[in-house]
């Protein structure tokens, strides 16, 4: 499946993961038995992570709000 990139804006501080998993499921066409996984980008290391929790997506976040930006594969 080609990669998609997709931009939008966020409140770090209040954004859950199941605010973020909510939209993902209305930017990607998954099937029936289908379920997004996501994954961030250790800053330190690269490697990719994958965001279990809301924590787990906050602390990632928070780690990347003076890029701007933080790079999510679902």
């Amino acid at each position: 499946m080609p990669e998609k990139e997709e931009d939008w804006v966020i409140d770090y501080h209040t954004y859950s993961l199941d605010d973020l998993l909510f939209d993902v499921h209305g930017r990607l066409m998954l099937g029936s038995k289908q379920d997004a996984v996501v994954y961030g980008k250790e800053k330190s290391t690269g490697a990719e992570v994958e965001l279990k929790s809301t924590l787990d997506l906050m602390v990632s976040l928070s780690k990347r709000k003076s890029d701007g930006k933080l790079c999510l594969f679902a």
